[in-house]
């Protein structure tokens, strides 16, 4: 980083009172960078902090307690020029764009956004103030955020997500789910992060332990032929899906939002990646089992990745896996 910059922005933060955070869209990004808003709180303590993420993730920044509105990004060029008007009325000082997401940082040049710092893209890195490269060994997005609020005087150490599980979502999950109980996550984002189906119902068969099904729509459709005992996959929303990956005693998960979402209430996890680095995206959080698919597609490409890296990993791999996270048999 410049030091020249870093001297600027901090000259500017004491009087910045209207900050706008772009998030990624997705579920375990945004759980990873709650942490932000805490550190954002201690730069600019009085500010009006406004969280800018997808229609699927905004149930996490709501829940965060430093965060004081949030906004849906725009999609399409109608929506985005909107949404320029929008940014321009509302008179932010700052701008924070947590990930290189080009577009995003466009419309926050275009409303006028009179500081503006991040994570360089691939286009338009003149446009920030001041900027970092995400460096290898780095979690992203956390740890390259957490290092650029470093320099300007924040305590980052602490890069724990911070969100509140509503009451309301605590009970109805008492309600559905038995305390210690295994969970399982068998969809992601990208078909070639997940695990075969068929392996996951080969694990559950040998296990005696109650087990319940989480995720959204995609993975309900990809359970619906079998219906397995303890499904609640499509019938939870995100912050219930929290509150009962709070009673189970561990998660069995491809690469995805669950997964973070479990390290983030401290329920530890059996993660299992193959075209995506476990240590670049591994979950918040002490205590979890990382098996990193091998094979040839090894560079972690999900363009180039034919599924051989997840289909390296075996259920006896995952069983010996949660033998040392939970006491099962």
């Amino acid at each position: 980083m410049d030091p020249g910059a870093v001297e600027r922005v901090k000259s500017a933060l004491g009087w910045r009172k209207n900050v706008v955070v772009f998030l990624h869209p997705n579920i375990g990004d945004v759980v990873n960078l709650t942490a932000v808003f805490r550190w954002m709180r201690q730069l600019c303590p009085e500010s009006r902090l406004v969280a800018v993420t997808s229609e699927l993730a905004a149930p996490i920044a709501r829940a965060c307690p430093h965060v004081s509105d949030v906004w849906i990004r725009p999609e399409g060029i109608l929506e985005r020029m909107l949404f320029v008007f929008r940014l321009r009325e509302a008179k932010f000082d700052l701008s924070l764009h947590c990930q290189g997401q080009n577009t995003m940082l466009r419309l926050a040049c275009q409303a006028g956004v009179p500081v503006r710092i991040g994570v360089y893209g691939t286009k338009h890195r003149s446009q920030l103030d001041l900027g970092v490269e995400w460096q290898d060994g780095e979690v992203e997005q956390p740890e390259t955020v957490g290092r650029l609020l470093a320099a300007l005087g924040a305590d980052t150490s602490d890069r724990s997500p911070e969100f509140t599980v509503p009451k309301a979502c605590q009970l109805r999950a008492a309600e559905l789910v038995q305390q210690g109980s295994l969970a399982f996550m068998v969809g992601a984002s990208d078909p070639a992060k997940q695990w075969p189906l068929d392996r996951f119902f080969e694990l559950r068969e040998g296990l005696s332990e109650p087990v319940v099904w989480i995720g959204g729509p995609n993975e309900r459709a990809m359970l619906e032929p079998s219906r397995p005992e303890g499904d609640l996959s499509g019938q939870l929303s995100l912050l219930e899906t929290a509150a009962v990956l709070q009673r189970c005693s561990v998660l069995v998960t491809n690469d995805s939002g669950p997964m973070h979402l479990a390290g983030a209430v401290g329920t530890p996890v059996v993660a299992l990646f193959g075209p995506t680095s476990c240590e670049r995206f591994r979950p918040p959080g002490q205590g979890h089992v990382l098996i990193q698919g091998t094979c040839k597609c090894a560079v972690r490409d999900l363009d180039q990745c034919q599924g051989h890296c997840l289909n390296s990993i075996t259920v006896e791999q995952v069983r010996e896996a949660l033998r040392s996270r939970a006491q099962i048999r």
